[in-house]
């Protein structure tokens, strides 16, 4: 593979990679976030640094473990260990890159939120009540369903 085909690969997936940051940080602008949006926002900036190299990683691991000869059993064998070893080590090294790196975004600010508003599925606080043990509640009446308040309880009853 030419020295030109594999730049423009490496320059892909740092793109690929701080656009999926990008949006992320976007959607938290929109949520209003300003400041988790910031973080968001420099993680995508360091990953268009981040993510060229990690796939030049990727490639020299590819020169040296890449196979003299492949065996297949057919045409369509043959074409994707062609293809995993052309692209597949450049990609899992800048996939791993973007992993680590978010793993590291999750310590900083709450990714869920971000997420759940991303794609729909809005947090809701849960509304937490206190129960009084042996509290006064309403009994209803034996008698044409009306309710009768008395002063014990049903654990007195």
């Amino acid at each position: 593979m030419s020295a030109s085909i594999n730049w423009g690969i490496e320059i892909l997936f740092g793109i690929v990679g701080a656009a999926i940051f990008g949006f992320f940080a976007y959607q938290a602008f929109l949520a209003g976030d300003k400041g988790t949006a910031i973080v968001i926002g420099g993680f995508a900036a360091a990953f268009l640094v981040v993510g060229p190299p990690a796939s030049r990683i990727g490639d020299a691991f590819r020169q040296f473990a890449m196979p003299d000869y492949v065996f297949a059993r057919g045409a369509a064998d043959l074409a994707a260990q062609k293809a995993f070893w052309q692209f597949g080590p450049q990609a899992i090294a800048a996939v791993a890159a973007f992993c680590i790196m978010a793993v590291g975004l999750s310590k900083l600010v709450p990714l869920e939120d971000v997420v759940n508003a991303a794609f729909g599925t809005p947090t809701t606080k849960k509304e937490q009540v206190a129960e009084v043990p042996n509290a006064v509640r309403p009994r209803r009446c034996q008698c044409r369903g009306r309710q009768a308040v008395r002063s014990t309880s049903y654990a007195a009853s």
